[in-house]
């Protein structure tokens, strides 16, 4: 008997990894390169890999860890780090609203509030939006867990090893365009009119924002600092860090952008804490995910957007190659690797 339920529960847990992994596939390419971005501007900075692993571990917010290396280098002020999380990570404060409920019900709460970053966030949505009975929640755990493990490791490889890597990754990062162009219209596709007006209201007001801020204070994910990050590195463009190091002081500043990260994405959670949301909120909330996830697509595509050449040919064909396939297949992880690998191509080929 109790080989039986071992065994049941075993293939459970089967399950629930092999649906973890897959839905973060396109998550690994994106990360794992991004993290070790990330890994070599903080090694650049005067951080060891011992570093890199803390703070991708304990703050685990990629473009406020991009952000956060030239804070640490100059010892910034507390006081202008927690002011600069709040705005970098202030998006953040809405993701909850559409899982208090169900992460309420689950004994990994408060991980899974500290975990939701903007990739994992989209796959959530892209999970709930297919299975409304959530039957597949305990495998939401997995999928946290898995995302935030792969930054860790890029970011570790990236300190370490980053700079004798000889492989040109320029243009993978398109993983996490692509992602959420997939997530976005498979939540458009299962509800054609809800759906589909709050993405048109997400992409007007993501463009109409980003011309009046401009890209550089386009307050989103933070893919097209990556980008241009990820450029300098695969071309050569190092610049070596002269930090001074004050370990304390580094670490205090680390805690507060931690801190204050968690206690955005959590501020949800504890209004409604012990209360229920409001009807109207709820239905804010059901109509959000297609929104937040069209603003993202925007703000991933801000440079080919607002610099027109090479990178805005390759950004609409590999897109529109992702679009075709993902209605042809119905698959997401062709659909990423499919429009990634194009755009990889044509912003080397193209003149």
């Amino acid at each position: 008997m109790i080989s039986k339920v071992y065994l049941e529960g075993n293939r459970e847990m089967k399950k629930y990894i092999k649906y973890a992994f897959s839905r973060t596939l396109p998550v690994l390419f994106g990360y794992i390169f991004l993290g070790i971005a990330f890994g070599i501007v903080l090694q650049q900075a005067g951080f060891n890999f011992i570093w890199a692993f803390c703070i991708s571990l304990f703050l685990y917010a990629g473009s406020m860890q991009f952000v956060l290396v030239p804070l640490l280098a100059s010892a910034a002020s507390p006081l202008t780090v927690a002011v600069t999380t709040l705005f970098v990570n202030s998006r953040h404060v809405f993701y909850g609203l559409s899982f208090i409920e169900s992460f309420k019900k689950m004994k990994t709460q408060l991980y899974m509030i500290f975990s939701l970053s903007d990739e994992t966030y989209s796959v959530l949505c892209s999970c709930k939006n297919e299975d409304p009975e959530e039957k597949n929640r305990p495998a939401w755990f997995l999928i946290n867990l898995f995302d935030q493990s792969y930054w860790i490791i890029g970011s570790v490889i990236g300190a370490l090893l980053g700079q004798v890597l000889p492989f040109d990754f320029t243009g993978i990062d398109f993983s996490m365009t692509a992602l959420f162009v997939v997530i976005l219209l498979d939540q458009v596709l299962a509800h054609p009119k809800a759906a589909g007006r709050c993405a048109v209201t997400g992409l007007l007001a993501g463009i109409i924002c980003l011309f009046i801020f401009g890209s550089g204070k386009f307050p989103a994910a933070g893919t097209d600092h990556h980008r241009f990050i990820c450029h300098s590195l695969c071309t050569g463009r190092k610049k070596k860090g002269a930090a001074v190091m004050n370990t304390g002081h580094s670490i205090l500043l680390i805690a507060i952008a931690s801190g204050i990260t968690f206690l955005i994405r959590a501020f949800p959670f504890l209004v409604f804490k012990k209360r229920q949301m409001p009807a109207f909120l709820k239905e804010i909330a059901d109509k959000l995910p297609p929104a937040i996830i069209a603003v993202l697509v925007i703000y991933c595509l801000k440079g080919p957007l607002t610099v027109l050449g090479t990178e805005t040919i390759a950004a609409v064909i590999a897109i529109a190659s992702v679009v075709i396939l993902h209605l042809w297949k119905r698959n997401t992880l062709l659909s990423v690797a499919a429009g990634t690998v194009l755009y990889m191509i044509f912003i080397r080929c193209l003149p």
